[in-house]
């Protein structure tokens, strides 16, 4: 029996080219924000240490720069109880693959969507 001769072994990407732009911008907008952020779910100013990005929209492309800075007990409870979080809101559609319905509730104020890309932002009703 003929044996193939080994090939050489390549390295394998730890990430694709794509997704490493996408998260150096997330990672230079989280800079952004400086030592002190706002709690998008109690409104409270905290440390940046103590806060976590939440990610309403899933963290796909885009989606990855659309965030809301939670205190982590805030976003581990929003976690653990995602279908209640989806209900009123801080889930979006898109979070479980769905199509955006611009008609599921928001619960953060609109102020906090001025870093998020155009697509995840309020359509303003204004004629």
């Amino acid at each position: 029996m003929k044996r193939t001769p080994l090939r050489r072994k390549t390295r394998l990407r730890r990430m694709s080219k794509s997704k490493q732009q996408w998260t150096e911008k997330y990672e230079e907008l989280k800079d952004s924000f400086g030592p002190m952020v706002r709690s998008a779910f109690s409104g409270l100013l905290m440390r940046r240490e103590m806060a976590e990005p939440h990610h309403p929209f899933s963290r796909n492309r885009d989606g990855l720069l659309a965030f809301l800075w939670l205190s982590k007990a805030e976003h581990k409870h929003l976690h653990d109880f995602g279908s209640q979080s989806y209900a009123l809101g801080w889930l979006q559609p898109e979070h479980y693959g769905r199509p955006s319905n611009p008609h599921h509730p928001r619960p953060w104020k609109e102020t906090y969507e001025s870093h998020f890309p155009d697509r995840f932002k309020r359509q303003s009703t204004t004629n």
